[in-house]
């Protein structure tokens, strides 16, 4: 009766420990996955970040170059047409 109940337990021992096992590994997987989707997360918001920068920097250049285009065409009008408003 003591062996047949000692293995029993060592049964259920075994197969509670194969169990746990596998919730080991189970969780090893999430938390590489987890890690991955975070990685991949702030190189993301790292591109983004930089896109921004680049279309901040543009645009700061497009109005330089729309004021430098707007002052030298109203140089030139003014050097063409001295009567409305030129030197």
């Amino acid at each position: 009766m003591e062996a047949e109940a000692a293995g029993i337990v060592s049964s259920w021992l075994a197969q509670l420990g194969i169990f746990g096992l596998g919730l080991a590994v189970i969780g090893g997987f999430v938390w590489l996955w987890m890690r991955e989707s975070r990685a991949v997360r702030a190189d993301t918001e790292t591109i983004i970040a930089r896109k921004d920068r680049e279309i901040v920097d543009l645009t700061k250049r497009l109005a330089d170059s729309e004021a430098k285009e707007r002052k030298t065409y109203d140089e030139l009008m003014a050097c063409r047409y001295p009567e409305m408003g030129g030197n």
